[in-house]
């Protein structure tokens, strides 16, 4: 006599048991791993973890250049649009070896009625993933700078 889905269940202490196998196998420290996160995962039917193991894009190389210029822009009071960030992004791509394996990769990667697959034009896409990559660039409203304003502030025009 079994009760309704009893077949789906496994025995009590399996899970404690693979959780204490795996930590032993990868030589980490007891606890380590949530029983609690593996049932959610389990229950969401989501069985593999990448790990941020996805594709990786071959502007990995360029793209610590870039956030060094857009930041020494940053100091200089010269902040990027999204629109001159890519405008940027892709006079760097543009004509250099990069170029070509930028086209190899949407090629492999992208599905083949993606728009702009045999460019390496990079576009509103690429810019949303590149600032999630680099968190280090903060995006705010321009405000605007008077370029005056250091002429201006001067002690003598200060009353103390």
């Amino acid at each position: 006599m079994s009760a309704k889905g009893s077949e789906d269940r496994v025995p009590k202490g399996t899970y404690d048991k693979i959780i204490k196998e795996a930590e032993e196998k990868y030589s980490l420290e007891e606890g380590s791993i949530s029983k609690h996160t593996i049932l959610m995962r389990l229950r969401e039917e989501r069985k593999t973890v990448t790990g941020g193991q996805g594709h990786v894009s071959p502007m990995i190389g360029v793209e610590v250049h870039l956030v060094g210029v857009i930041l020494q822009l940053a100091s200089m009071r010269q902040p990027l649009t999204a629109t001159a960030a890519l405008n940027l992004i892709n006079s760097m791509v543009e004509k250099s070896k990069v170029e070509k394996e930028v086209i190899e990769w949407k090629n492999q990667n992208l599905p083949p009625c993606a728009e702009g697959q045999n460019t390496a034009y990079l576009g509103k896409s690429y810019w949303r993933n590149f600032k999630k990559r680099h968190p280090v660039l903060k995006t705010q409203r321009a405000v605007q700078f008077d370029s005056k304003r250091e002429d201006w502030c001067t002690y003598e025009n200060f009353e103390i």
